[in-house]
């Protein structure tokens, strides 16, 4: 009877045992998903609250911004918008579209930038190795003639 219930307790301690490191492989599989997402989020945040400081220290953006919502605002509900407006739109478009041009293109000049000194760096690994390989015949040849 002592022997039915030890056995029955220790089937219960491993399915226990077996259930608990379940539960901690699925959470460590979360872990990083959360935590990039938690990022992300975070990251949004950020820039929206650089967007709004912008707007509220830059009036001229500020001023763009809300023609452009208001025009798309009456797009939206399918109003006519007046021809002297369509080429107000096509400013503020061209305005926000070079204001996104010149973000990415910060991000390629940053991107190249470290490209081009990853390259270099192994450029002049390269260089010295081939440096130390070309002097270790001169070497050579320098030992025989003495």
């Amino acid at each position: 009877m002592l022997r039915h219930k030890s056995q029955q307790a220790t089937k219960l301690v491993v399915v226990l045992l077996h259930q608990h490191w379940q539960r901690q492989k699925a959470e460590l599989l979360v872990l990083p998903v959360a935590l990039a997402v938690v990022l992300l989020m975070v990251l949004l945040v950020v820039r929206l609250v650089v967007f709004l400081l912008v707007l509220l220290v830059v009036p001229d953006v500020a001023r763009v911004v809300v023609v452009l919502l208001v025009l798309l605002h009456h797009h939206g509900q399918r109003r006519e918008v007046g021809l002297a407006t369509e080429p107000l739109v096509q400013l503020v478009v061209f305005l926000l579209v070079l204001l996104v041009v010149v973000e990415v293109a910060r991000v390629v000049v940053l991107l190249l930038v470290l490209l081009h000194q990853q390259e270099r760096g192994q450029k002049a690994e390269l260089a010295t190795k081939l440096l130390e390989m070309k002097s270790v015949p001169h070497c050579i040849i320098n030992q025989r003639t003495n």
